[in-house]
């Protein structure tokens, strides 16, 4: 079950994730307008940042290349690539443990995404596993399932995610960890550029589609909440009920 974004406004301050999607995204404008929706502004200027980086490779783009070379140094893994023209997000996996035999494959990789939207970065771990069909040696058919997402340092991940972490926050100092609870809420009215899904998330928003191949009945493990109070915490505050909740004005 998705949640609407809402956040106790007078202990943590989560304005900034909010303020950088309404930046970019027509909040309230269906996507299949395409001469009001495409010709947004912000639309626009988002679709720029991604050409820039990602298309054009610009120098934020090889600090990112640097980054998964850092990575996968540090662990003497591979990392493999996982952005996507289209979305406004740098993405890559570190594969951490890949184990195959003739008929099975398991996978724990972290996934890494830096926005483009803001300056804002998450990551968590997967642990998949295929059933492989062979044929001459060759596999022909490889039938895959998500296992379990793994949303803080935890277990088998709670090493490599801290590393990864630091290691990004060495070179992006700048951005902030969002907890997979912040990231999986709705918006009511986004809409993204890259998908006509109806129903979008702040991590669709802020960083790509990867989460819906995961889907939602996924077993999460961890603390859906890690990075609340190191990153978003307001100094010198204390719990309050006083609970923001955002959607769009009603219509009339």
């Amino acid at each position: 079950m998705k949640h609407i974004l809402n956040f106790n406004a007078h202990t943590h301050d989560f304005w900034p994730i909010y303020d950088a999607i309404v930046k970019f995204y027509p909040i309230g404008l269906r996507r299949d307008e395409q001469s009001i929706f495409f010709e947004y502004p912000g639309i626009k200027d988002l679709e720029k940042v991604v050409v820039d980086v990602i298309h054009r490779e610009n120098e934020f783009y090889q600090s990112w290349l640097a980054f998964e070379r850092d990575a996968a140094s540090t662990f003497n893994k591979e990392c493999q690539g996982t952005t996507m023209g289209q979305q406004p997000a740098l993405s890559t996996d570190l594969i951490l443990e890949k184990t195959e035999s003739e008929n099975f494959l398991n996978i724990k990789k972290l996934r890494i995404n830096l926005s483009l939207v803001g300056n804002f970065f998450t990551i968590y771990g997967i642990d998949e596993s295929a059933s492989l069909e062979r044929q001459d040696g060759q596999v022909t058919r490889s039938y895959y399932a998500i296992n379990t997402v793994t949303v803080s340092p935890h277990k088998e991940f709670e090493q490599p995610f801290k590393e990864v972490q630091s290691l990004l926050e060495a070179r992006f100092s700048e951005y902030k960890f969002i907890p997979f609870a912040i990231h999986s809420m709705i918006i009511t009215g986004l809409r993204v550029r890259y998908s006509d899904k109806e129903v979008c998330t702040v991590y669709d928003a802020l960083f790509n589609g990867n989460l819906d191949y995961l889907g939602e009945m996924t077993f999460k493990r961890g603390d859906m909440f890690y990075g609340y109070e190191e990153y978003w915490r307001i100094p010198n505050t204390e719990d309050e009920d006083i609970i923001v909740s955002i959607s769009p004005p009603p219509t009339t």
